[in-house]
């Protein structure tokens, strides 16, 4: 299903999720590395192992946003409104949020749909989910988060299948393919490698198929269980802008 048409007031801001060592942050590397995501403003927990190039910062004492201490789930809601609406005033195009690798993305997503502030300014374009090709089929079916960013998601992009050998590489697509449209049967496919088409998805080429169904939430149910050993006693955010 299509979101509702783009104000021509609203920037987007597409959400890039997928479990740790998806390459998240590599991506993001080498979009901005290349001058594809120009104008673009970046959110990124620093929970990643590959840090974001520094030519990306800017003065760092002024591009750093600390969330407060807790459950990544349960603190984000008021926090990233906060942070989407300090970004409003700046001459930038869209927003790229990166999640942590363990989280799931609803929160952020319910985040960005329930402020009405953050409505005013901002439209939520998608989600994209990076899925690691070698690992994914054992991830899938021992973490709920790692389905959620699978079923939830407007694309997903396959990554790690050039590490396999021919023969082998094509097996594997094929049946992590197949176990991802059992999850998501709308969300388009594309390897790692499609820079074109990645590209595209990071510009205005998402269609909501799926997040597009998340509800703007009021509360939060707090019926999950906290296991400390997966949560930071502080969660940092690296505000990031590159300009051509």
């Amino acid at each position: 299903m299509n979101g509702p048409k783009t104000r021509p007031d609203r920037r987007p801001v597409i959400v890039l999720s997928g479990f740790l060592g998806a390459g998240k942050t590599s991506l993001l590397n080498a979009l901005l590395r290349e001058g594809a995501l120009a104008r673009t403003a970046v959110i990124v927990n620093e929970f990643g192992e590959i840090g974001l190039d520094h030519l990306f910062l800017g003065k760092k004492g002024d591009n750093i946003i600390e969330m407060s201490a807790g459950c990544l789930c349960c603190t984000i809601r008021g926090e990233l409104a906060a942070t989407l609406i300090d970004l409003a005033p700046l001459d930038i195009d869209r927003i790229v949020i990166e999640t942590t690798g363990l989280a799931d993305p609803v929160p952020v997503l319910q985040a960005i749909l329930s402020d009405r502030e953050v409505g005013e300014r901002f439209e939520l374009a998608g989600l994209i989910t990076l899925v690691d090709v070698i690992n994914a089929p054992a991830t899938l079916d021992a973490h709920a988060e790692a389905r959620s960013q699978v079923s939830l998601a407007d694309a997903l992009v396959l990554t790690k299948a050039d590490i396999l050998q021919q023969g082998v590489r094509e097996e594997a697509i094929a049946k992590l393919t197949a176990r991802l449209r059992e999850l998501n049967p709308l969300a388009p496919v594309i390897m790692r490698d499609n820079e074109n088409e990645l590209v595209r998805l990071f510009t205005g080429g998402l269609s909501k198929a799926a997040s597009g169904k998340i509800e703007p939430a009021r509360t939060h149910d707090h019926h999950h269980h906290h296991d400390v050993n997966r949560h930071g006693e502080r969660i940092t955010a690296t505000l990031l802008r590159h300009d051509r």
